[in-house]
């Protein structure tokens, strides 16, 4: 339910970065409240509530040293997944779909699913260890491109490592 949003920028700012966030029920965005990691230059940290299931934009503008404004905006899906009930969270073009039974997570959780920019077919999917018992991923795509499905592989990142997942 809670999520702690991170900005770290590569050179140091002139103020906090400005962040919203974009739910389906306030498309303006929320701001979020940004603090200073103390100890950490150019690392910012504000607390964010999930309240909703849909598709959520944050979007930071920070001001460099230099004067120059920069926008960056990520785009993702947070869909609630209860232990009761369990639940089926999708990517927001629809390729990626994680199927979570019931007794799947131990309390309710969001289960987010965001497209990674510039990896080819990237998806990331969290919270990291949250779920109790195994769930079933689908990934779709082109046959068109993807002529010979069997060379098609699923992997984790460890510390920058790709490392094969095993699977059906």
């Amino acid at each position: 339910r809670y999520a702690d949003v991170v900005v770290v920028s590569d050179s140091l700012l002139m103020q906090p970065p400005a962040v919203t966030m974009a739910t389906p029920s306030d498309a303006g965005g929320s701001a979020v409240a940004m603090t200073a990691v103390p100890g950490a230059a150019a690392v910012y940290r504000g607390p964010w509530e999930f309240t909703q299931s849909g598709v959520h934009t944050v979007t930071t503008t920070v001001m460099t040293a230099g004067g120059s404004p920069f926008q960056f905006q990520r785009t993702f899906t947070a869909t609630l997944v209860s232990p009761a009930d369990g639940g089926t969270a999708r990517s927001a073009d629809g390729t990626v779909t994680l199927r979570v039974p019931a007794g799947g997570v131990r309390g309710d959780t969001f289960v987010l699913v965001e497209g990674v920019s510039g990896e080819e077919a990237a998806f990331r999917i969290g919270p990291v260890g949250a779920l109790r018992s195994e769930a079933v991923l689908e990934i779709a795509y082109d046959p068109a491109v993807h002529a010979e499905p069997e060379r098609l592989r699923l992997v984790r990142r460890e510390d920058g490592v790709e490392v094969p997942v095993p699977g059906e």
